[in-house]
């Protein structure tokens, strides 16, 4: 194998690495050029030492790693037939372990995250474990988005859980709960609400006027008596915006919305 080849391989591991684990993922998918370059470098170097280790470990206590697996190595890319801790085989092994290794490191390191999903009981230690994990997680994120006014909106919604308020180009307002947590990795298209008011914008005065008030049908949906609407779910009316359509953008209080409704109901009755 061409040295130059060879040399390059801890650095797909480093790529993969830092493309894999979440918590150098956020980072990763906002840099570019030779930020990005250093970031492979930095965990190819990691990775090389991991597998230094591993290697003078099994060296040192398997027989059949010396006498089969280096010798292997040796017949494959033509080295000297003799095996020695740092020999040429043993340095191929090395490097070529280093881009196996970066991304299972990476998805092992994102195992802890995986217990979230699960649907286990979260009690004592493991509770407050999971709980960690989460304020893990959420710290990541935010650090991530701290330069994205509108992703960090969106991670305001879905951890405080409060409604955005968004009115787009054609007048059109919707006001809802974001549905998932921002992604660093990708590109944001479209923003995905579950709807829980919608209406339009006065042209002349620009006020907000609400036509369609969802939560009346949530709370049917819910209900225990049985109706016309138990064959639909919250995610029948989830609403996707393109972000590029999107002219505002603002958190939306229920209580302060009632509060100025029922004021202006008394200035008008008044």
């Amino acid at each position: 194998m061409d040295d130059a080849i060879l040399y390059l391989l801890p650095l797909a591991g480093g790529y993969a690495l830092s493309t894999t684990w979440t918590a150098s993922l956020y980072h990763a998918s906002r840099e570019s050029g030779h930020r990005l370059y250093l970031r492979a470098i930095f965990y190819a170097a990691i990775l090389l030492i991991i597998c230094t280790l591993l290697h003078t470990s099994i060296f040192s206590n398997s027989e059949f790693y010396r006498n089969n697996l280096l010798g292997f190595v040796s017949e494959i890319f033509e080295l000297e037939t003799e095996t020695s801790l740092f020999g040429d085989s043993s340095v191929y092994l090395i490097i070529c372990s280093s881009v196996l290794i970066g991304p299972f490191l990476g998805h092992l390191l994102n195992t802890p995250k995986l217990l979230l999903y699960l649907n286990i009981p979260r009690q004592g230690f493991l509770a407050k474990t999971l709980q960690r994990i989460q304020y893990w997680e959420v710290f990541l994120l935010k650090h991530a988005i701290k330069n994205n006014d509108f992703e960090k909106l969106i991670a305001r919604s879905v951890f405080s859980n409060l409604p955005i308020m968004f009115t787009l180009e054609n007048g059109k307002v919707y006001v809802g709960w974001a549905v998932a947590a921002p992604n660093p990795s990708h590109t944001r298209r479209a923003v995905r609400i579950l709807p829980l008011l919608s209406g339009y914008r006065n042209s002349a005065t620009h006020k907000v006027v609400f036509v369609t008030d969802y939560y009346e049908v949530f709370d049917k949906m819910t209900s225990d008596v049985s109706n016309e609407l138990d064959h639909l779910t919250a995610e029948d009316f989830e609403v996707v915006l393109p972000v590029d359509y999107i002219i505002s953008a603002h958190l939306f209080d229920l209580v302060v919305y009632d509060h100025f409704k029922e004021n202006k109901q008394r200035q008008t009755a008044e």
